[in-house]
């Protein structure tokens, strides 16, 4: 290496660094004049061209290192990470074949598998990792991204192990944590599991976290728990001594779980609701109780809020309610401070009803510190917030007055009870090259209820403005709430008035969604059409939609059931209904509603199965419905499980095509059961959308 070379080999690497291109080419095509058999010059220069995505030309200089030096594993690596840029996918993979035999790098493994999760290739991204960690068996990095590979290759149980792993080694790690909710959502166990025990707690510890993800894990652990037995044998326990269960009833696992996550278990929900059946007809004991019970009173009365007091009420029950009711309104009026004993039955006033209901408004309740200190999340939840959402309404802007009869029916529906009450979402902005994607980009959130959707959308595309509208002005004051308590008030205009009219707020967007709308207007097509005028040229869409095949299959039985029976949509008649469902055999086709995680709240039961207005569409009806429109499918989402299959049954063309999908659907009618997720563009629109490789990674 001459020294005149090795000069402009330095001061190139120096360029590099600083993102000087054109000076970092100029010095390092010196360097290789001076010296043209050194490999490392020639690599240099493919890495200068390769960071500006030159690919042919960094393939050809990589080819020519690789030649000077045939094992040298950057060079082949390089190369190979060209060919496969460039279509080259069968010399792509024979180069990067050569760069692990040569050495197995963790950047190699990483990026290489980046390349293919991105293009929707789990296996290929799974197979990398896996030779990555065969190098590197205690690299963090390496495990966690395994981890979701294999989730997405459908291996699940492998997945979760590995994240059990981490989170167990690195608990303070919000991305390890962040990947275990995505994971977790479908997954329960079959065995008490201590290490999956302690990892969900440590998840459940964290803030902002998708907690939801892990109802089913945590129910399963709570039904399975040895030492949680005596404090689930207490409804049929008739003789118990609740001072013997003080240690269950303030346990972190348990309360920490009913503060955060919805109760996804027929099993588990029997439990709980026999528990408070038990403390409401057996209060006048309550002076005897141990102080841990209203720990344990405080959590379920946050359960009930979030779950809108979805749990069956007995005829007991009912009755014995009225009297409590009597009593927790004089407790809450009463001018002195109350007793242990009468904050524990404003505790268990509030597992069936809600506290802002009794307390006469703008006092505090009447209790001690050391009980107001442990009731605080339950006073959150029951007065506080619901004061705040009130004094928001009249500050959120409205562009134009609901008068289609169905859509008043549908914002009567979410005024009396928004949906979802969710309180926790992800926090964890993406890695720079991802969040830029977003710079610049409008956004509209056309039905965006209580504001769940806006607040993912603040998260993974942080340099956006999002637009979000509803008819429901509870709904949006819901949503506006929990913008301020997170931090996104700034980032999300929130506006009040009728999707057909959204032109009036005289914006255009550049991604356009809208979740579970449509399908509850007057006529679907027509919403469809309003918001797409909205969408800037090159612009992308993401629709979701019922699908009439899951649907008729998964919730028609319950449909007709509850026509047989005359049910309502009460709170009572759902309550009754749901209960009906649970006592059923678990092959009664009626219990498949049981399935879906909106059972097991009221309000998003009501939306389930009462809803007032409801389509539900076809593969068939949304080609006829998108060419009308102009638009081109351009991905769909599946559950990992569907996407293998998808996979497997077109490996020369899994592009999605709506002819395809209708049969891929009639052969597994499940696919769709939450929803058909549909990204379009404009026919005949060729141009790349910043979005687009997001969408296709399944980040938007």
């Amino acid at each position: 290496m001459s020294i005149v070379a090795k000069k402009y080999y330095e001061a190139s690497l120096k360029f590099l660094k600083a993102g000087r291109f054109a000076e970092a080419e100029a010095k390092i095509a010196e360097a290789i004049a001076a010296d043209e058999q050194n490999a490392e010059y020639w690599l240099t220069l493919g890495q200068v061209w390769a960071t500006q995505r030159r690919y042919q030309e960094a393939r050809d200089t990589y080819q020519m290192a690789a030649t000077l030096a045939p094992t040298h594993h950057e060079a082949l690596y390089g190369l190979g990470l060209c060919q496969l840029h460039l279509g080259e996918t069968n010399s792509g993979l024979e180069s990067m074949e050569k760069a692990f035999a040569a050495t197995t790098t963790k950047r190699m493994s990483i990026d290489l598998s980046d390349f293919f999760a991105i293009r929707g290739d789990s296996k290929l991204a799974a197979y990398y990792l896996l030779k990555g960690r065969k190098a590197h068996p205690q690299d963090a990095d390496i495990q966690s991204k395994l981890a979701y590979a294999l989730y997405q290759d459908g291996d699940t149980t492998g997945a979760v192990m590995l994240l059990v792993d981490l989170i167990l080694r690195y608990p303070k790690n919000i991305s390890y944590i962040n990947i275990a909710a995505d994971i977790y959502r479908k997954v329960d166990h079959n065995s008490f599991d201590d290490r999956a025990y302690q990892a969900i707690l440590i998840c459940l510890r964290t803030e902002n976290v998708k907690y939801r993800h892990f109802a089913p894990a945590w129910a399963s652990l709570f039904l399975l728990n040895p030492a949680y037995a005596p404090l689930r044998d207490l409804p049929e326990n008739k003789t118990a001594d609740i001072t013997s269960l003080a240690t269950l009833l303030s346990d972190e696992f348990i309360n920490i779980g009913l503060k955060n996550l919805p109760i996804l278990s027929p099993a588990a929900e029997k439990i709980l609701q026999g528990i408070r059946g038990y403390f409401l007809l057996n209060r006048a004991n309550a002076s005897l109780w141990p102080k841990e019970t209203l720990t344990f009173l405080t959590s379920l009365a946050v359960q009930g809020w979030y779950n809108d007091f979805v749990f069956y009420e007995t005829p007991e029950e009912i009755s014995e309610l009225k009297s409590l009711e009597i009593h927790a309104k004089s407790i809450a009026a009463s001018a002195t401070e109350g007793t242990a004993a009468e904050a524990m039955m404003l505790a268990l006033y509030a597992c069936y009803r809600p506290l802002y209901t009794i307390k006469p408004h703008g006092n505090k309740l009447p209790l001690g510190k050391s009980a107001l200190y442990e009731m605080r999340p339950l006073i959150k939840a029951q007065i506080q917030n619901p004061e705040r959402e009130q004094e928001i309404i009249p500050t959120i802007p409205h562009f134009t007055d609901i008068t289609d009869d169905v859509s008043r029916a549908v914002q009567d529906m979410y005024a009396k009870r928004p949906y979802p009450r969710w309180k926790s979402t992800l926090l964890e902005i993406p890695r720079a090259e991802v969040a830029d994607l977003s710079r610049g980009m409008e956004i509209l959130v056309a039905g965006c209820g209580t504001g769940q959707e806006p607040s993912m959308y603040a998260t993974s595309t942080p340099y956006a403005r999002v637009t979000a509208i509803d008819l429901s002005l509870p709904s949006i004051a819901y949503g506006k709430r929990m913008a301020e308590e997170i931090g996104y008030a700034s980032k999300i205009d929130f506006m009040h008035g009728d999707l057909m009219d959204v032109g009036k707020i005289g914006r255009s967007f550049d991604y356009v969604v809208s979740s579970g709308v449509l399908h509850h207007m007057k006529e679907p097509e027509k919403g469809w059409q309003a918001i797409l005028k909205t969408m800037k040229p090159g612009g992308r869409m993401n629709i979701s939609l019922y699908s009439k095949i899951a649907r008729d299959q998964n919730l028609g039985p319950a449909s007709h059931y509850i026509q047989e029976k005359g049910y309502s949509s009460s709170d009572a008649d759902i309550r009754q209904f749901r209960r009906d469902v649970m006592d059923m055999p678990s092959d009664d086709p009626i219990r498949r509603c049981a399935r879906a995680s909106d059972f097991y709240m009221l309000s998003e039961c009501n939306d389930l199965l009462f809803h007032v207005q409801e389509h539900r569409m076809t593969c068939t009806t949304l080609k006829q419905i998108s060419e009308r429109l102009g638009l081109e499918l351009i991905h769909v989402y599946m559950p990992p499980k569907y996407l293998k299959l998808w996979k497997e049954k077109h490996p020369d063309n899994p592009k999605f095509d709506f002819d395809r999908l209708n049969t891929f659907e009639q052969e597994n009618p499940d696919l769709f059961l939450e929803m058909y997720k549909l990204y379009f563009r404009r026919q005949g629109d060729t141009s790349r959308h910043p979005f687009d490789p997001l969408i296709l990674a399944g980040l938007v």
